[in-house]
């Protein structure tokens, strides 16, 4: 009997000895690696995007009121990428003073389908040094006849309901940029008003939100009409509340069609538009 305690005791001594061998912790290692992309100023064209849902996504293809092509798009980085031209329709010559509804904006959207919204103006700032820039905009003469001498005295053309959305941000009032929200162009004073701005960041290497494409919208889906009718009958097609003609009644009024040229001025120099 003691024999056989001892060697119990023993195997169990032994087997104490194993389960008490410490452990190695297991080694790591550690290895950085980087990822680099680099951005420069773009110097390719923007297209006009849809007015009542922007996205450089899915471009559109606007026309003008006479169902030509609108001029293309500038080249980058600091580019205006569209305006609308706009018509007034055949209005009949009255001694009364009278406020004429513009055309709307006619386009294709990215799906193929034909529509309309409200007139717009588009810009784009690819530079990538938010610099700051100042859209403005003036009207080179009165509207003046095609077939004759005669000039609209006073007339007047009033963009209203102005508003800017800009595609880098959710925001549609970016707090770096400045709009006026109506303005009337004076055909006379050859001056251009600034209309919008995007203001420069303060601090080099800071960015806000001017880069990129903007639109300044003049009305909104609720200010296309589609019953205006022209003189002769036939009908306009939509038109823009926002957008406006105001001819005096005093004014002489020839049977004619007039014409004026709206030049919209994209510069680098930042400034306040109130």
């Amino acid at each position: 009997m003691k024999k056989q305690v001892t060697l119990f005791a023993g195997v169990a001594l032994a087997t104490l000895a194993v389960t008490q061998t410490p452990i190695l912790a297991a080694q790591t290692s550690d290895y950085k690696s980087t990822g680099t992309v680099t951005f420069q100023p773009s110097k390719d064209t923007t297209n006009p995007v849809d007015p009542t849902n922007p996205d450089p996504d899915k471009p559109v293809k606007p026309t003008n009121p006479d169902g030509t092509d609108p001029q293309a798009p500038q080249a980058g980085p600091l580019s205006i990428d569209f305006a609308s031209s706009i018509d007034f329709g055949i209005q009949k010559i009255t001694s009364k003073t009278e406020n004429y509804q513009g055309s709307a904006q006619q386009y294709t959207t990215f799906d193929g389908k034909k529509t309309t919204g409200p007139d717009y103006v588009q810009m784009t700032d690819n530079r990538g040094s938010f610099a700051g820039w100042t859209l403005s905009v003036k009207q080179n003469g009165q509207f003046k006849g095609q077939n004759s001498n005669a000039v609209l005295d006073g007339a007047e053309v009033t963009f209203g309901n102005a508003n800017h959305l800009g595609m880098t941000t959710a925001s549609t009032n970016a707090t770096d940029i400045t709009a006026l929200k109506s303005f009337t162009l004076d055909p006379l004073s050859g001056n251009a008003i600034n209309i919008m701005s995007g203001a420069a960041v303060k601090n080099a290497g800071d960015t806000n939100e001017t880069g990129g494409t903007h639109l300044m919208r003049f009305g909104n889906e609720t200010d296309i009409v589609s019953t205006e009718v022209n003189a002769d009958g036939s009908k306009r097609g939509d038109t823009d509340k926002a957008v406006t003609l105001m001819v005096p009644g005093k004014t002489d009024k020839m049977a004619d069609k007039y014409a004026t040229e709206f030049e919209w001025i994209l510069s680098d120099m930042p400034t306040i538009v109130k």
